[in-house]
């Protein structure tokens, strides 16, 4: 197995409120620290910062002792890469070595790129950072299983004072981002974790027409079958926290009474005739647009404003791609079948970055998983990117959209000539398409894959 390590490296610093982000506002005189952020080497994950010297914006990384930036992996040559931050752009140049510099997956002399792309030499995976001072700072914190990179520590920040506050927090963000996780934080930033009850509901999987009696309770004979009385969601999270995973999905007489219930603090269970009262903070989350459903009148707008603010964002997998490896190394270990048994070689890693993840967190573990049986079955103890399947981790496309890419592609275009096309069509995905003979998907994919916002470009 591989070798890996860093003989300069910088230590992680406890995780400052969200009043110290200002610390990294940029300096006045226009001043960039950027860095280099080692996540993968000799088959493990890894958090290591290398910096550029002050106000320097190139960075020259190698095995030899004299390397700005020195990294311990036998494959890895003495004078490596040099990378360097200008103008907004990222330059990787390979410096003769001899095992070869990658740069998204493709081995280079020479790329530019407009966003930071992922670089890998050797064993070692790198993601270079235009500010490295939040990752210095804030680190990568690794915790009862959960993974939080930057983005998330400042978030977790943000939701730990909001909670304080004493009001409701409404959570954005794709499916397996997280979002319970994140109820629960909020529920244990309040305070009431030891003590008071934390009760978790995913509105997609209500029935419509028992959504009442699990929300509010019912007495008995109520309804056919109901034999007993019935102790609502509602009720059983009195004094603490009640958690609504995807609300966007209730219906609208729901939403009526669930938002009397908020605005009362009485619950009336079916068939009742007198309220009960109750102190419930209430946590929703969806991954629509709920200001969209509200004009749509699919979802009420009194509602909406009950609950709808302040809002968190929790970040798609491919923006916080750091944390990556550690997801995979959580997979391997999470399951007796694999662990101590296989390892995530940096190629596998690299690919795992390089995909959209459109089911996030949840869909990278399961694939990992299966990655891992794939390499166990072909007894390499290392899992190889070929081992991942081809479809895992890709963006899902419409129906009109497949169709069109079922049709003879001309050659993938170079990186540059994609991004050169989306400057000139302003961020315009289809012209820019059209303009490389290209199916739309095939440009999607790749802004997808770079996390380029083409807002920027318009």
């Amino acid at each position: 197995m591989p070798s890996g390590g860093y003989r300069r490296t910088l230590p992680t610093l406890k995780t400052e409120t969200l009043d110290d982000a200002l610390e990294f506002a940029p300096d006045t005189m226009g001043t960039t620290h950027p860095g280099l952020w080692v996540v993968h080497s000799g088959e493990q994950p890894k958090h290591h910062v290398l910096a550029c010297g002050e106000g320097e914006h190139t960075l020259e990384v190698g095995r030899d002792e004299l390397a700005a930036a020195g990294i311990l992996d036998g494959r890895v040559s003495r004078r490596h890469v040099r990378i360097e931050l200008d103008d907004a752009r990222w330059t990787v140049r390979d410096l003769g070595s001899r095992n070869g510099t990658f740069v998204d997956g493709r081995r280079v002399q020479s790329a530019r790129s407009l966003s930071a792309p992922v670089v890998r030499i050797g064993h070692t995976v790198m993601l270079p950072v235009g500010d490295r001072r939040p990752y210095e700072a804030r680190g990568l914190v690794v915790r009862d299983g959960v993974v939080m990179g930057s983005s998330l520590l400042m978030l977790r920040d943000r939701i730990a004072l909001i909670a304080l506050s004493g009001a409701s927090v409404l959570i954005l963000g794709e499916t397996g981002t997280g979002k319970e996780l994140c109820a629960e934080a909020f529920h244990t930033a309040s305070g009431q974790s030891l003590s008071r009850p934390f009760v978790a509901v995913n509105c997609a999987t209500i029935q419509k027409e028992l959504a009442e009696g699990i929300l509010f309770g019912a007495r008995r004979g109520a309804y056919t079958g109901a034999v007993t009385d019935t102790l609502g969601l509602v009720q059983a999270a009195n004094g603490g926290t009640l958690f609504l995973d995807e609300v966007a999905e209730l219906d609208l007489g729901v939403q009526a009474k669930l938002l009397r219930v908020l605005e009362t603090k009485r619950v009336m269970p079916l068939g009742g005739v007198t309220p009960i009262e109750v102190n419930v903070r209430v946590c929703a989350a969806t991954h629509k647009d709920l200001r969209v459903e509200v004009t749509e009148g699919r979802f009420r707008g009194d509602l909406y404003f009950r609950i709808g603010r302040p809002e968190v964002r929790l970040p798609a997998l491919r923006e916080r791609r750091e944390e990556i490896p550690w997801l995979i190394e959580r997979a391997l270990a999470s399951s007796t079948t694999t662990r101590a048994k296989v390892t995530a070689g940096a190629e596998f890693v690299e690919a795992c970055m390089l995909r959209p993840w459109p089911g996030n967190v949840r869909e990278l573990l399961a694939e990992s998983k299966i990655a891992a049986l794939s390499a166990m079955a072909a007894h390499h103890g290392s899992i190889l990117a070929t081992d991942l399947d081809e479809e895992a981790g890709r963006a899902l496309a419409s129906a009109d959209e497949s169709e069109v890419d079922a049709r003879p592609e001309a050659p993938a275009p170079e990186p540059e000539a994609i991004e050169a096309a989306l400057r000139a069509e302003h961020g315009n995905v289809a012209r820019a398409a059209a303009r490389l003979g290209v199916t739309r998907g095939r440009v999607r994919r790749y802004v997808e894959r770079q996390g380029i916002d083409v807002r920027t470009l318009r």
